[in-house]
């Protein structure tokens, strides 16, 4: 019997009203780190249930495709760029587009975006962060 795929944490998003209270909370409890910053403009919007609403957002670090369950449970698909930009972030994407313009144009939006770098520079740049004491 193979071994049991373990699961890792890519990111997450949390909405919450006192910030300070839970980064407190993330950093001391889970020994997370603060990577981005930022208020949402989707704040206070609800989606509706079943697969008929999908939002496509170039993230800069990832291409998403948002949408909800027959549920209302909301769900992401994304696929992960070789690029960063400072989060929360989020550009539309065209997908009337051939998919090789597509990543032609996400590649052009996110290197005109202050604080541009490559995924492997951001992850350097965060794990010397992790290794710190804290």
């Amino acid at each position: 019997m193979s071994p049991s795929p373990a699961p890792r944490l890519s990111h997450c998003g949390i909405y919450v009203k006192d910030v300070g209270k839970q980064v407190e909370f993330y950093t001391r409890v889970l020994g997370l780190i603060v990577s981005d910053r930022g208020i949402s403009d989707r704040m206070g919007n609800e989606r509706d249930a079943g697969v008929t609403d999908i939002r496509q957002v170039n993230h800069g670090n990832a291409l998403s495709f948002y949408f909800a369950d027959p549920e209302g449970n909301g769900v992401e698909v994304y696929m992960d760029t070789p690029w960063y930009v400072p989060q929360p972030h989020g550009a539309p994407i065209d997908l009337t587009l051939p998919s090789d313009q597509i990543l032609a144009n996400a590649e052009r939006h996110c290197r005109e975006t202050p604080g541009f770098m490559t995924q492997s520079a951001w992850k350097a740049k965060t794990e010397s962060r992790l290794e710190q004491p804290h």
